[in-house]
């Protein structure tokens, strides 16, 4: 009766809640001693719990982790079948990933979705889509003048991208450049300090404080939430909690996306973010000769900061297509439509529509490209971890450094970010101080953290073009929040 009622309901965050005792050696029955924590982030935690974060992506023990995450999901369903009167045979369940999941772990997966399916629902498998394919099959059957279409599927840690043609898909990429890229060092697990959540959490802790709200006070100090990227997802999600709304506190007083857009001291940050991916898109609509998108869809909860841009859609479509026009050298040529970005839109839902409407398998990693780091190409076969050498690396800063140039000098010339943004020229001045610094050091950093993950000889599976944005980013922020602490 709880689920889907005031603050418990779907979408909800990755996390599994277990007892302190658990022993993972074991098989857990779902809703023993793990259970999914619909209350994570909303009501303060009980004392003989634990969680389990970055469920899809762990190693060793985590594998039971995932296995016990996804059979707490599937009895749910299954007695929510069952509650309808539904047939358990005539199930159909589809399953998402991110396209840069390597295959092995996505056995992984699809034989944990599998296995608890035939536990729950009886014999036969489960079907699965990527996260960029499946809202492409919502949003061309939701608007009749989509022809050429590309989908934006940002996460927290991922964004994938893919490029489509009258419902076929052609081109897919991905990259680890998402939403956490804004609220926290993406090169250091121990830094608690991102300038964008430092400036706002206590303003937001002060109110909580005023009104005596000491379940949220509670949740705000959680050990989780000394990370800044979790504070960020529980400052997101305060505006729906009706604690403070029952406390009569006014809701955009701890509305995050709406203090973040009416702040224009940080919101050059978001800017750099959002025109990066578009950058990287009209990038690849050149090289390849693609036809200009009639639609960019955005999908994937991570989307949801592009709004704090602009909430005019028709104003950043114009900004959108003025990327694409200076990247390619001539005029648009056609409408654009950004679609997903609507207020009241849930990012996720196009996704699950899609696999509603889809055929229940689609795989497109035959599809997946990767533009070299250094915007000159696609990778190839014979472009392997062990032919990084300092040249390419030389080609990677000054490919950034490009960027950089192109996002604050041209296009804040010939869009002005103050006028049609709400920019300040001071914190645009602090961005291009701090954007050239340091650009080798984080760029060293990243491919070093992607080494621990592969081999010298596999092929280079994700572009390295990000990883100088996001030390910079951070770096922005933090320097933003150093000038507005000394005035």
């Amino acid at each position: 009766n709880e689920i889907g009622q005031s603050d418990y309901r779907f979408p909800t965050r990755t996390v599994l809640s277990y007892a302190k005792t658990v022993d993972w050696t074991n098989i857990i029955d779902p809703f023993t001693l793990v259970n999914l924590p619909f209350t994570y982030d909303k009501r303060s935690e009980l004392p003989y719990n634990n969680f389990k974060y970055n469920i899809k992506w762990g190693n060793g023990d985590e594998l039971c982790v995932m296995e016990s995450y996804v059979r707490c999901l599937m009895l749910i369903i299954r007695n929510k079948v069952l509650l309808n009167n539904g047939n358990l045979q005539h199930t159909k369940i589809t399953w998402f990933y991110p396209i840069s999941m390597a295959p092995k772990r996505f056995r992984r997966l699809k034989s944990t979705w599998d296995d608890a399916y035939e536990k729950y629902f009886g014999n036969g498998v489960t079907g699965y889509m990527t996260e960029s394919s499946a809202p492409i099959q919502y949003f061309f059957k939701r608007y009749s003048t989509a022809t050429d279409l590309v989908n934006v599927d940002i996460g927290g840690g991922t964004t994938d991208i893919a490029f489509a043609k009258d419902k076929s898909i052609s081109h897919v990429t991905s990259f680890r450049f998402a939403s956490n890229a804004l609220f926290e060092n993406s090169f250091s697990e121990l830094d608690e300090n991102n300038g964008i959540v430092d400036w706002h959490k206590n303003v937001i802790l002060k109110l909580l404080e005023e009104k005596n709200l000491l379940d949220l006070i509670r949740v705000f100090n959680s050990p989780s939430n000394v990370h800044p990227a979790n504070m960020a997802s529980f400052l997101f999600g305060l505006k729906d909690n009706t604690i403070p709304q029952k406390a009569g506190i006014n809701i955009k007083a701890i509305d995050f996306n709406y203090l973040l857009q009416e702040d224009e001291d940080f919101k050059i940050v978001f800017i750099i973010f959002y025109t990066a991916i578009i950058y990287h898109i009209a990038n690849i609509v050149k090289l390849l000769r693609l036809d200009m998108p009639r639609h960019i869809s955005f999908s994937g909860n991570g989307s949801k900061v592009i709004r704090v841009i602009t909430t005019d859609t028709k104003l950043l479509a114009n900004y959108t297509k003025l990327v694409f026009e200076r990247v390619l050298g001539k005029s648009y040529g056609k409408e654009l439509d950004l679609l997903g970005l609507e207020k009241d839109s849930n990012p996720k839902e196009a996704t699950c529509k899609g696999g509603i409407i889809g055929t229940g398998i689609e795989d497109n990693r035959d599809k997946m490209i990767v533009f070299k780091s250094d915007c000159s190409g696609l990778v190839t076969t014979t472009d392997t971890y062990a032919t990084i050498d300092n040249g390419y690396k030389d080609r990677i800063i000054a490919a950034v450094e490009d960027f950089f140039d192109f996002v604050l000098v041209d296009m804040n010339t010939v869009f002005n970010f103050d006028k049609n943004f709400g920019v300040k020229t001071s914190s645009i001045r602090i961005a291009q101080e701090t954007a050239k610094k340091d650009l080798r050091t984080f760029l060293e950093k990243g491919i070093s953290q992607r080494m621990e993950e592969t081999e010298a000889k596999d092929m280079i599976e994700e572009t390295f073009f990000y990883y100088p944005i996001k030390g910079v980013l951070n770096a922005i922020s933090a320097e933003i929040y150093n000038e507005l602490q000394q005035s």
